[in-house]
């Protein structure tokens, strides 16, 4: 055991505690973070003590927590000089209310639907008479393992209302009351796991569960202020890691990853769920004083750079693994990409921004600005996905956001232009 790594380890935890204690609650973004990355590191290398850690890497996390931090200071510091007159509003004022999030959530889970049966025609289409049992395994493995196939276009557009779906049916479900609402929120689901089943990729649910959590904990915050408690979650959180590790087995034994036996299965998956401190810091030791040429966000938000025709987009981000046992893993978290697009001094600059803009978005979730679910939102799943990749890397996901951006900026059309007609 690393003593020297569990000590940094610690101080990022202690680094979360003294941010909960500054900003008042976890839902702040800087004590959401610094908890995030306490979790995302101290686990794996509970779960997973054989892999190697290295400290620099370490460091680098708790100094990234640290600046986060700062930024949020800086900003709670502009907002106080900019506001000494502000009040906040009355929580019982009906500006928390969301119209038509019912027919919505069930409008995108029907879009959602419509494109997984694209994707399906687009996929048979391709297959020679007779289809067959035998056919569609065949040809989901080598969809699955060849990394050729990609779905069309419109497949792929109609996909991003799947993500709206989740970001809808966050805010639906802590708004709503009644049971049968609250189940409605879940529906965008259905479609989401047809393209886990079909394709086998674990992501086709992770990324709407993950939208479905962001605006959950913004609209929770929104609604309920400083009252808000993450224990507020702690029955879906469960539900969910238990869905997601049974959503795992049951992909990667559809595509005959392994024996297909528990043991096996587990020793394919370990490094997927307990593997990128360990990979990070690998990459950090190495690659930490290199002259990178700043790819000014072709890693971060890479689906806008190979839209453009900028910078090819590669299946996975990175094509390089490192091997953790017999299995190896790309998953080298948000970090690397930050490091790599603005150089090791412009990613602290960069956490510096994000978390002087995330804590004002969060100044204005204080005062039931809607718009701020939107903007905090987008913070929350920048940070729960981090571990992986930057989730902005999908233009799928930021079609989303700008749908639900629209959805708000027309709520509050709508109570301006009523606030006209009564007076």
């Amino acid at each position: 055991m690393n003593w020297l790594n569990w000590i940094i380890a610690s101080l990022i935890v202690v680094g979360a505690i003294v941010a909960r204690k500054t900003m008042k609650t976890w839902f702040a973004p800087a004590s959401f973070f610094s908890l995030c990355w306490s979790v995302f590191t101290i686990i794996p290398m509970v779960c997973a003590p054989g892999y190697p850690v290295f400290g620099g890497g370490l460091v680098y996390i708790l100094i990234s927590c640290i600046i986060l931090f700062v930024g949020s200071l800086a900003a709670n510091r502009v907002y106080a000089f900019g506001n000494r007159s502000r009040s906040l509003m009355d929580g019982n004022q009906d500006g928390y209310l969301f119209q038509h999030l019912p027919l919505l959530i069930i409008i995108c889970t029907i879009i959602g639907l419509i494109s997984f049966c694209y994707m399906c025609y687009d996929i048979f289409q391709s297959m020679d008479p007779p289809i067959t049992p035998e056919k569609i395994s065949a040809i989901r493995l080598q969809i699955r393992w060849s990394s050729q196939y990609s779905p069309p276009i419109i497949s792929r557009v109609l996909n991003s209302f799947i993500y709206s779906g989740g970001l809808l049916g966050g805010i639906n479900y802590i708004v709503s009351k009644g049971l049968l609402k609250k189940a409605l929120s879940f529906s965008p689901f259905l479609a989401a796991l047809l393209y886990t089943m079909t394709l086998t990729t674990k992501s086709a649910i992770l990324y709407p569960a993950v939208l479905f959590a962001s605006t959950s904990i913004a609209t929770l915050f929104y609604r309920d202020n400083y009252k808000a408690s993450l224990f507020h979650f702690k029955y879906i959180i469960g539900a969910s890691l238990i869905s997601i590790l049974c959503m795992a087995f049951m992909a990667d034994k559809i595509r005959g990853a392994t024996r297909g036996d528990l043991l096996s299965l587990w020793a394919y998956l370990k490094p997927s769920f307990f593997g990128h401190i360990s990979t990070f810091t690998t990459w950090f030791k190495d690659n930490w004083h290199s002259d990178f040429t700043p790819a000014l966000g072709a890693y971060s938000i890479s689906g806008v750079f190979d839209a453009l025709g900028i910078k090819e987009r590669l299946s996975g981000i990175y094509r390089d693994e490192i091997m953790l046992g017999k299995h190896g893993t790309n998953v080298y978290t948000v970090f690397r990409g930050l490091i790599q697009d603005f150089t090791l001094f412009g990613s602290f600059l960069v956490l510096f921004v994000v978390g002087f803009f995330s804590q004002l978005f969060f100044k204005l979730a204080t005062e039931r600005k809607r718009i701020a679910i939107v903007l905090l939102s987008g913070f929350y799943a920048f940070v729960i996905w981090g571990f992986v990749v930057s989730i902005f890397c999908y233009n799928s996901i930021i079609l989303s956001f700008i749908l639900l951006f629209a959805y708000i900026l027309c709520l509050e059309f709508k109570k301006k232009s009523s606030f006209w007609v009564k007076n």
